[in-house]
């Protein structure tokens, strides 16, 4: 928090974090500076309780959502909390993730909160923070991020930019010449199935034709994302 730049206002910072940062030594200071937060809740069993007598409603297909007020244990009054449940009848059956299941629900997450919005827009915000460790993931094993090549600061700031520079460029790829069904693939995907090929340079009369395997399976594809890329203006 102290590292927070002095221009940035507190009510526009907003936290997101884990099980493991459910405690009033976090969630009060947080509050005394008006950051607005969302973390899940370790479950207990006053929490059992007051998750399943919640009044909940639905927000998409199978979810439902509740809000209500719960004070933990040494916790300095009421707090707002959030929960997610889903009928159980719906469930897939290698479902891994959920708290509790209870009469005809599974109860998925609870959430502590001091934001003033719905408690699916609180849900929402929280599932977020996935997207955030799917990147980071991205980028330690698909850009080498997690290898740090030199003692020297700046060194290691132009790596990091390179990287930086590098992964823009795969979204540039991305928005400007994937087509809508593939746009989602990451970085590792998209060497597999379009980088990483067998293929061959032939020059026939004063062309140059790029050969691809006999049995690429992704050949249509790789024509179209091909085209797509001739008509990208250069960015230099």
């Amino acid at each position: 928090m102290a590292k927070l730049p002095s221009s940035l206002a507190a009510t526009r910072t907003r936290v997101r974090l884990d099980a493991a940062f459910y405690a009033k030594e976090i969630v009060h200071p947080l509050e005394e500076a008006r950051l607005g937060y969302a973390i899940v809740a370790r479950m207990t069993e006053p929490l059992r309780q007051r998750m399943v007598a919640a009044r909940s409603h639905e927000f998409a297909r199978g979810w439902e959502a509740a809000g209500f007020t719960h004070t933990p244990f040494h916790w300095q009054g009421e707090h707002r909390f959030i929960a997610v449940r889903r009928p159980a009848a719906l469930e897939p059956e290698d479902i891994q993730q959920r708290l509790f299941a209870f009469k005809h629900y599974t109860y998925h997450r609870a959430l502590v909160t001091n934001r003033a919005i719905t408690p699916e827009a609180v849900y929402r915000f929280s599932c977020d923070r996935g997207f955030q460790e799917l990147l980071l993931r991205e980028f330690k094993d698909s850009s080498s991020l997690a290898h740090i090549p030199t003692r020297s600061l700046w060194a290691n700031a132009t790596y990091l930019e390179m990287i930086l520079w590098a992964y823009d460029l795969v979204l540039a790829f991305q928005s400007l010449c994937l087509p809508p069904e593939v746009r989602h693939w990451n970085i590792a995907t998209l060497r597999r199935e379009l980088w990483w090929l067998p293929a061959e340079w032939v020059k026939h009369g004063r062309r140059n034709i790029l050969w691809l395997p006999a049995k690429y399976p992704n050949k249509e594809l790789f024509t179209r994302i091909q085209s797509a890329a001739a008509t990208v203006e250069g960015l230099i």
